[in-house]
């Protein structure tokens, strides 16, 4: 991670407006990820449809080789049967640890008891424009 040395202004107001000009920034650099990321996702494909036509399994540039490698993924095509089998064989390892908080919530709001969560507040800036 790369520290900065920001120098910020005495008043608070300027060091907002810092914050929100940081947002913008931010958000036109996301602009400009997405599109790259669209694009590599686009020269992918092309590339997988193109290899077999081709009857290649790899090709070399100037700056790179490419070679089109296979692995394994893994989906849950039966949600009873892999929670049972979590719970039998107590094979937590199966999941992630990640709360879903949108669902969390809700219940909560619904009046749902749920013991085992603990609710702490974070403290999160709102930066929006005047």
């Amino acid at each position: 991670m790369t520290t900065s040395k920001i120098k910020f202004p005495k008043k608070l107001g300027k060091v907002s407006d810092m914050l929100y000009k940081n947002k913008l920034a931010i958000a036109e650099a996301n602009k400009v990820v997405a599109t790259l990321k669209i694009d590599k996702t686009v020269i992918e494909a092309h590339i997988i449809s193109t290899f077999p036509k081709e009857d290649i399994d790899g090709v070399i540039g100037e700056l790179s080789k490419i070679e089109i490698k296979t692995r394994d993924c893994y989906s849950v095509s039966d949600e009873d049967a892999f929670h049972k089998y979590i719970q039998k064989n107590k094979a937590w390892d199966l999941l992630q640890k990640r709360l879903g908080d949108t669902a969390i919530k809700l219940r909560l709001e619904d009046g749902k008891k749920l013991p085992f969560i603990k609710t702490f507040e974070k403290k999160v800036i709102s930066c929006t424009k005047r």
